[in-house]
């Protein structure tokens, strides 16, 4: 009877031991990333020339953060509409600046019946998420034909395949819809750090206690 008890016992062991090996094995599609890790990618992210076609820019190229993340380019347009990929196509719009982008709501009909918050000009990104991958697959701006070319350039490096898998599970960068999904949730991370919203004009200063007003102004 003992004898058999532990056999028993160690048929389910070894039965525990192979699901926990098959659970370590699967990727973790589900997985939270670790914030600060997430937010360190997202910024590689915003200065990688690779995710345009030409490798000629990055989001920085065109939200320049010497330049409250506006384009500094003058190009042809005089700094109107922003220079393309491949230096000669030029965007509808001004690029807008990313300068505290994390504090627009998401695009939604207010009480009021007034439409308010999103993304780009218009709105038509609800929020930072849908925004930022949006440039990398317009044929004007960043002009990547898809989704499979921006996952097989990160892929090429050794350094993004093992962040990424780290922060996603293994084989992130292998699925076109993850990897897409997975850098547009770094990027939109990145931009609501206080870089984006340092609040250091002179009136956020004054209501810190660290300035003070004329009797003019």
């Amino acid at each position: 009877m003992l004898r058999g008890a532990l056999g028993l016992g160690a048929i389910v062991t070894c039965c525990w031991a192979a699901v926990a090996l098959a659970a370590i094995a699967q990727p973790a599609r589900n997985r939270t990333p670790d914030s600060g890790r997430l937010i360190a990618l997202g910024e590689r992210l915003f200065f990688e020339t690779a995710l345009s076609r030409n490798e000629s820019q990055s989001c920085a190229t065109c939200h320049d953060p010497a330049r409250a993340f506006t384009d500094p380019r003058e190009g042809r347009a005089k700094l109107a509409v922003s220079v393309g990929d491949d230096g000669e196509s030029h965007g509808d719009r001004n690029t807008p600046t990313l300068g505290y982008v994390g504090f627009s709501p998401e695009f939604h009909l207010s009480d009021a019946g007034v439409y308010k918050g999103g993304q780009f000009w218009d709105g038509r990104a609800a929020n930072l998420r849908d925004q930022a991958g949006q440039p990398m697959l317009n044929p004007v701006e960043m002009a990547m034909p898809d989704k499979e070319t921006v996952a097989a350039r990160l892929a090429a490096d050794p350094a993004y395949t093992a962040e990424f898998e780290e922060l996603w599970g293994r084989g992130t960068l292998d699925d076109a819809d993850r990897t897409f999904a997975a850098v547009s949730e770094a990027l939109a991370a990145y931009q609501q750090t206080p870089e984006f919203a340092p609040f250091d004009s002179r009136y956020d200063r004054w209501l810190r206690g660290e300035d003070k007003f004329t009797g003019e102004e």
